[in-house]
């Protein structure tokens, strides 16, 4: 079927695709100066990922930003080894350890599990106190999975994810979604940015659907 080819033929070029959300604050750091910070993890690791943080026009109401990645699974470990410190931003001081998985939420019971399940076996295998969070991202189909931590965790967390990344793989999507786009949170906000629009448009994230069966 449509779904099987569109498997297979993620699997051929890369084994996993997935998008990670973090605080604009970091942006700096995960990029680097001309893309190097990206363009470094890439070689150090493994010059068949591709890294990504797409520009979005700037909004003082939405201050997330997106790292786009696709690469090998066995390669996922290594890249997060290094691009975790980045993503994570400071609150009041500290930072603030966590991975923000976007999940298609028609496949987030993958993760879920019946009533639950697989979300309980996942905190007590890797002592990461996991969650899915229950709405949809603004204008999208896209909810958040959060893989907290504690200084000294960064090991669990990243292997909580590479545990989530299995089980999303094994569901694959059959079906075009609508990806969360930080830029449009509220009706204000699109208003702003276009100045001779006078009523309210479609916004961005669905101006552009997704690829069939892939996660960017």
């Amino acid at each position: 079927g449509t779904g099987d080819s569109q498997l297979v033929k993620r699997k051929r070029f890369n084994d996993i695709r997935f998008r990670i959300l973090f605080h604009q604050d970091s942006v700096g750091r995960v990029i680097g100066r001309n893309g190097e910070n990206l363009k470094h993890a890439r070689q150090d690791v493994s010059t068949k990922a591709h890294l990504r943080v797409p520009e979005f026009p700037s909004s003082v109401h939405n201050k997330d930003r997106i790292l786009m990645v696709s690469c090998e699974l066995s390669d996922v470990p290594s890249l997060l080894q290094k691009l975790a410190p980045s993503l994570w931003h400071a609150l009041d001081g500290l930072p603030q350890r966590e991975f923000n998985l976007l999940v298609p939420s028609d496949v987030a019971g993958a993760v879920l599990g019946k009533g639950g399940s697989t979300l309980k076996e996942l905190r007590e295998k890797y002592g990461c106190k996991v969650k899915m969070h229950k709405d949809k991202l603004p204008y999208s189909d896209e909810r958040v999975l959060e893989i907290p931590g504690k200084e000294g965790q960064i090991d669990a967390m990243i292997d909580t994810l590479v545990a989530v990344l299995t089980l999303l793989q094994e569901k694959p999507l059959l079906h075009d979604y609508i990806r969360y786009t930080p830029y449009v949170c509220r009706v204000e906000d699109y208003r702003d940015a276009q100045p001779h629009t006078t009523s309210y448009q479609v916004p961005w994230s669905r101006r552009f659907p997704s690829t069939r069966g892939q996660l960017f």
